[in-house]
């Protein structure tokens, strides 16, 4: 038995020590980041495994067009699955590894280790504030399929201008706020954010961006200053950048307000009793109370329902009539009238 335990050790360490000179033979390459051992982070000259052993195959990306030590970035995603090749170290699914994987670099090349199967890719352009890159291609798909594969991409310079939205009407030192909407060619995260679009704001007189040529869309949100809403008009639009500046006026004005009063009959003197008022989220509070007769609001156009709860007094419970309801407000002042009684005791 302890013979037999010797040879089986011995023929297992041989196993891994061919095991390891074949990998190390089809080593990954410095730079590469490769799907396989889980635990590890990717970085920028580093080799990551998520999930499988290192690939045999190599998918290299070789950029040309950027200046020297621009950082630039490929996203690799297998598609299809749970099996991605007839490899023998690669059959069979991932085991709960991941699927996709990034990579970045300062130099001409971003590389991945990978077995068998079809990848889709995202190349992500730099930019800074006067130029943006634009990649070609900056999406697409690869195959391996026994083989190593290389992508050649390359990158355009995008000139920028100044688009600068400039607003009138708002009190002095608001804070007002402008979205711009496609606003990336390709995929560069670039100098107004990744994704497509791109937020700012200012207390001052205008909002700048700076885009490339092209037709984006823009939203301008409403601001407050001092409890007062103003809208912008316009509020959305498009804005075309033709190889020079432009610029959108912007005039705010506060949105009218009507006052909403609510008037109580029956209540002994200095009962306090409430109301809420759906205000639609702006139109200060949505719950008001009073000891008085009154009970009032400000509200803009609209129709609102309310609801006037029960009151107790030392006299007993009060109920109102109407307690609950619609109000619309139509460019004037509102008055609801609210009678409370004794509510009715026993059957």
């Amino acid at each position: 038995m302890a013979a037999g335990r010797s040879a089986g050790f011995a023929g297992l360490v041989a196993i891994l020590v061919i095991a390891a000179v074949a990998a190390s033979a089809s080593g990954v390459a410095a730079g590469m980041l490769a799907f396989g051992h889980p635990g590890q982070t990717p970085g920028q000259g580093s080799t990551e495994h998520w999930g499988l052993p290192a690939g045999p195959y190599s998918v290299n990306f070789t950029e040309t067009g950027l200046p020297a030590g621009a950082f630039w970035t490929v996203s690799l995603h297998l598609v299809g699955g749970p099996g991605h090749g007839t490899h023998p170290r690669w059959a069979g699914g991932y085991s709960g590894g991941r699927r996709s994987a990034s990579n970045g670099s300062t130099g001409a090349s971003v590389g991945f280790a990978v077995g068998n199967g079809t990848y889709a890719y995202s190349v992500f352009a730099p930019g800074n504030a006067s130029t943006q890159y634009s990649a070609a291609p900056s999406v697409g798909h690869v195959t391996v399929n026994g083989t190593s594969v290389s992508v050649a991409v390359t990158f355009t310079p995008v000139s920028l201008f100044p688009v600068s939205f400039s607003e009138s009407g708002l009190p002095a030192g608001t804070f007002w706020s402008v979205l711009v909407v496609g606003a990336a060619p390709g995929h560069g995260p670039g100098p107004w954010g990744h994704g497509g679009f791109v937020g700012n704001g200012s207390t001052g007189s205008t909002v700048n961006f700076t885009l490339p040529d092209g037709t984006f869309g823009f939203a301008v949100r409403a601001a407050w200053a001092a409890g007062t809403l103003y809208l912008a008009t316009p509020s959305f639009g498009n804005v075309t950048v033709d190889g020079a500046a432009a610029s959108v006026s912007v005039q705010f004005a506060p949105l009218p307000l009507y006052g909403v009063s609510f008037v109580e009959t029956g209540l002994p003197n200095g009962t306090v009793w409430s109301v809420a008022l759906s205000s639609g989220g702006w139109a200060g509070p949505g719950w008001n109370g009073s000891a008085t007769d009154s009970v009032n609001f400000t509200a803009a156009n609209g129709t609102y329902p309310f609801f006037v709860p029960p009151v107790w007094t030392a006299g007993g419970e009060y109920v109102a009539s109407p307690s609950s309801g619609p109000v619309t407000v139509d460019g004037a002042a509102v008055t609801v009238d609210v009678t409370f009684a004794p509510a009715a005791s026993g059957p």
